[in-house]
């Protein structure tokens, strides 16, 4: 049997009931924090990240006199993500970012109880929730095929130990729940709840465990 090694990647800063970065708009050469937004779309070979998409850099430098920052490709949604195999890629900084207070926290969940074996480990769905917003639902660790739910999140709200993800559609696969909301952007919500025991997350109910492990 494997015992999962449970690692919390990522970060997220809340605030009031709902969230939204409040993004502040500053020159390119300024522009030195982890957490940004595209002000437009931007291209490295034939990987493009789409404008206000919302993400983490890994980090800044310069090549041929020009600022760039590295990217993890693992943060972001399949769509995004299947442009490349690589696990990172450089972008050039050209006044194409904004300093985002705040991204969505990357969550990869594993379902399963504490330990699994091997076999069990790499046919168990997934859960992940990207950086830039969106809840992919996958069949197995295969995480090159399309995933089988994927879901654009408007919204969090963080209660306690439970964080409220709000959608506009139905999260296919995931149990989240119908409510009522004026501008019909915040129709479905999805509860994740940290347990007490580290790296465990009930998804909807208690009953639905998972488990927060490396990729």
């Amino acid at each position: 049997m494997k015992r999962l090694k449970y690692v919390v990647l990522g970060a997220m800063s809340l605030s009031g009931l709902l969230f939204f970065s409040n993004n502040t708009q500053v020159e390119a050469r300024q522009v030195n924090s982890k957490n940004v937004m595209t002000t437009k779309s931007i291209r490295s070979g034939k990987v493009v990240i789409p404008a206000k998409t919302r993400f983490q850099v890994q980090t800044y430098g310069t090549e041929n006199g020009k600022r760039t920052m590295t990217v993890s490709m693992d943060q972001f949604n399949y769509q995004i993500r299947r442009q490349t195999t690589k696990s990172s890629v450089k972008f050039a900084v050209n006044n194409t970012i904004k300093k985002a207070n705040a991204t969505y926290q990357y969550l990869y969940l594993v379902k399963g109880k504490t330990t699994l074996s091997d076999a069990a480990y790499k046919t168990a769905p997934r859960l992940i929730i990207t950086t830039n917003g969106y809840a992919e639902y996958y069949k197995s660790s295969n995480l090159k095929q399309k995933p089988v739910s994927a879901t654009k999140l408007n919204a969090i709200r963080k209660n306690g130990n439970i964080t409220y993800y709000y959608a506009k559609t139905n999260m296919l696969k995931l149990p989240d729940k119908h409510i009522q909301s004026k501008t019909k952007k915040y129709n479905c919500r999805l509860a994740i709840r940290s347990n007490k025991n580290y790296g465990s997350y009930s998804v909807g109910t208690v009953k639905k465990l998972f488990l927060c492990a490396n990729g």
